[in-house]
């Protein structure tokens, strides 16, 4: 289901939307991307905490599937779905924060 939903929209943006490039938009490379966003107030303090927090999470799921599967003798599929879940209850969770 939700790969039909996701073919349907791609066949939609790709009627609707504009193939061409919008003009007069300075197009940088790679590093100097990176630069230019380093210069903003706040980013690169901003991008090390997020990256270390998402590496906690992934890590904190990662020990959580390891156990639950020792202790209850799961199989890789209920490993598996402890990550699925997990990374799925993260994922809501963040978008409820930046919605408030």
């Amino acid at each position: 289901m939700l790969a039909l939903a996701t073919l349907g929209l791609a066949v939609l943006c790709a009627r609707v939307l504009d193939w061409q490039r919008p003009r007069a938009v300075v197009r940088h490379g790679y590093r100097q991307a990176f630069i230019i966003v380093s210069r903003a107030p706040g980013a690169v303090p901003l991008l090390l905490v997020s990256t270390v927090r998402s590496c906690v999470q992934h890590a904190c799921l990662t020990y959580l599937a390891a156990y639950f599967t020792e202790r209850f003798d799961g199989t890789t599929a209920m490993a598996s779905w402890v990550r699925f879940l997990g990374v799925g209850t993260f994922l809501l969770a963040n978008l409820i924060a930046v919605a408030w």
